[in-house]
Parts: structure tokens; sequence; C-alpha cells
């Protein structure tokens, strides 16, 4: 999640999207691309119910997208723009699912075989590595002694934008290992990745940073080309092929193979995934991979039907607060998501936060959370919103968070 600007000013900071969107403005660039997307599908139409529901959505959203810029003036700053927006979230969610049932993918496959680039020589070993993790059932384990670990811990922005990174430091790190983190997640740059040795360098120090602290730390691939796209494209396996190799003796880093899907149904987005794994899996065969569900990571439901086949993989959903997302939330909400599948597979949730307002949320998430024993990373340590810290002080959800690190 990358909402706004960063107090420095550095341009293209801002993550398109309505699931928890900067604003409706922002909104309304979705609405387009999703009637434009339901336009050419019901072109395809071959069932006559089919062409008239496509219709009824391309209606829907035209009307969406003619209210969406009035409603940024509303939203938030009374009743009625709060109670507007449920309303607008409502109908996006119903649309996606129509989307999902209905409406052909415009989502290629992905490549078969595995990407051929050169590999270099893999990092040596670290003198005292992290145990190694896998899953079993419903949990992430030991891969050693079998036993349960649950990582808790922080998302660390800063590698997308940056690329020295920004707070990934021997001093920051040792603060949070003393707050009881135990997992960072990372957001990284592809195009940086794959071109710019100096920036893995500055990737290999973070890591080894953290690791030294008894952190691990989960290399999120946030941005493509400035922005994040919809699905993984040839040049995502082909850069998770190299960072597997150059850490496959490193069982401290992590692979979220994706960050925030969107656009796209679980159905098609499943061989991608299947895809980036046997690509990372191919040089590093130990490793843990994490695929985020569909619709902005806020939905795992797929996983039930149609789970990747692959072992040790960790299922990631994202969850935000009412002040960032106006969602239907609670446990009744959160079983339906993603908590009926952490029954039957290993969930961590990879991303919730909010402002000051949200903590009476966050409160209950992490009851919940606790409840179902899942792992967690909270939004944002660094620069983007919504902050855990600032000015070197916790912010009130961040004093939740660290309240929660080193609870059983």
């Amino acid at each position: 999640m990358q909402i706004g600007k960063p107090a420095s000013g550095r341009p293209g900071y801002v993550t398109p999207g309505f699931a928890r969107p900067a604003s409706a403005r922002g909104l309304a660039r979705d609405v387009a691309r999703f009637s434009d997307l339901a336009g050419r599908a019901a072109d395809r139409a071959e069932a006559s119910v089919k062409s008239s529901l496509s219709s009824l959505a391309s209606d829907a959203m035209t009307r969406v997208s003619r209210g969406a810029n009035k409603l940024y003036d509303d939203l938030h700053a009374s009743a009625v723009g709060r109670a507007a927006f449920v309303v607008l979230e409502n109908t996006m969610g119903a649309l996606f699912n129509f989307q999902d049932r209905h409406l052909d993918p415009d989502v290629a496959p992905p490549p078969a075989g595995l990407a051929r680039d050169p590999l270099g020589k893999p990092l040596p070993a670290p003198a005292h590595p992290l145990p190694r993790l896998a899953t079993r059932g419903n949990q992430i384990v030991d891969a050693s002694s079998g036993k349960p670990v649950r990582l808790r811990g922080v998302d660390m922005s800063g590698f997308e934008y940056n690329k020295n990174g920004d707070q990934q430091d021997p001093q920051t790190f040792a603060r949070l290992a003393k707050m009881g983190v135990n997992i960072v997640r990372m957001p990284i740059n592809q195009d940086w990745a794959l071109s710019d040795a100096t920036y893995r360098q500055h990737l290999d120090r973070a890591i080894s940073e953290a690791n030294a602290k008894g952190i691990y730390v989960v290399l999120d691939l946030h941005w493509h080309d400035g922005k994040q796209l919809p699905c993984l494209d040839s040049d995502s396996l082909r850069m998770w092929r190299q960072l597997a190799n150059r850490y496959s003796k490193q069982p401290g880093v992590l692979y979220d193979i994706q960050n925030e899907p969107q656009w796209i149904s679980w159905k098609s987005y499943e061989p991608w995934a299947q895809a980036a794994i046997a690509n990372i899996r191919a040089v590093n065969p130990n490793s843990l991979c994490i695929v985020e569900g569909t619709e902005y990571a806020s939905n795992l439901s797929g996983v039930l039907s149609d789970p990747v086949k692959a072992p040790d993989v960790v299922y990631s959903v994202h969850e935000y607060g009412p002040s960032l997302r106006v969602p239907e939330a609670g446990p009744e909400f959160w079983d339906k998501t993603f908590g009926n599948v952490a029954s039957r597979y290993p969930v961590y949730v990879g991303e919730f936060g909010g402002n000051d307002a949200d903590v009476a949320y966050g409160k209950q998430l992490i009851q919940y959370m606790d409840h179902k024993g899942l792992s967690w990373t909270s939004w944002n340590w660094g620069e983007a919103v919504p902050n855990l810290e600032k000015g070197g002080r916790l912010t009130a959800f961040g004093q939740l968070v660290a309240a929660h690190l080193k609870t059983p």
C-alpha cells in the first residue's frame, strides 16, 4: 500500500485502486479502466444473459464514475459522505464478483518453462543463519524442529522508490528487534532489481543487517516500472529467479511474489503465481513463498477451491482501518475473506494499519489474528502513510502494534 506522496516529496508515490483509495478521484481512474474492461468483455460475450449483465455493469460503472469527483469533496467530511462511500465500495465489490463469475479475464497465461537469464553466484551463507521456515498444515514452522513459528513485525517502505532504501539501517533494525519484531516486509522495485547492481548490493546490506538482529526479511515485489501493475509479467519471473538464486543460502529471506494483484480473477492469477514459484524453487528449492489474494490482496476466498499447487506456500491478505478503506469489517467479514482459508492453509496478514481514529478497529483485528494464530506485518515503518512512527515517536496505531509484538 502507498497512499499519497511522502514527506520528502518523491513523485510517483500513489497506488491506483479503490479498495483503499487515496481519493475518489483516484478511484474514478480505476472505474474508467473497469468500464473499458467490462465493455470489451461484453463484446465477446456469447450468451444473451451475459451480454445483458455486462451492459448493466457498464451503465453502473458510468454512474459511479460521474459521482466520484463530487464524492471526493464530501468524503470523510460528513456522515452523508462516509455513508455514500460505503455504498460506492459495495457497488465496486459486487462488480468485482461479477467480473470473476461472468467476464473472460483479459490476461495472457504465463510463458511456458523457466526464465533463462544467466545467473550469478549465490551470496555466501551467513555465519549464523536464521532457521529455515516451512509450512505444516495451516502453520508456519521451523523446518528442522517442526515447531510453530509466529512472525510479527512491520512493513518498511523505501526500496521501491529509493535505491538506497529508507531507514533500513542497523540502528532501526536494532530498535525494531528490541520491540519484539521478528519479520520486516520490504517492498522492492522490479526494474532496479533486474538492472542495477548497486541497488542489489543495498538490498544485500539491509537483509544482512536485519537477519543479524534475528529478523526475517520478506522481499515484496511492489513496483514494476515505477508503478503497480495488475499482474506479474515475464520480467517478474526473471527477477524472482535471479534474486532467489542470489539469496539461496539465506534462509532469512522470504518471497512475496507480488503486491496486491488487481483487475484479475484468482483463476487467472493462480497460474502466474505457480510460474513465479517455479522460477524461485528451480534455484532455491527450500524457500518460503507468499501469495497474496486478489482484489488488492483483500480476498483469499478463491484459494479454497483452487490452491497453489506447491509446498511451503503462505497466503497473504491486506486489511485497513475505516479511515482508509471504510470496509465491512469484523470477524464475520474476515472469516469470509481470509479466516476460513486460515483454517486449512497458513495465512499471513501482510499489511494492516490505520490512523489515530482506527485504533479500536486495530485492536479488534489484532484480537482476531491472535485467536487464529496468524503472522502479520503492519504498514508502515517509513515515509508512506499510514505511519507507525513519526519523528522518532510511535503514532497511536504504532503504540497499539508495539504493545502486541511480544504477546503470546
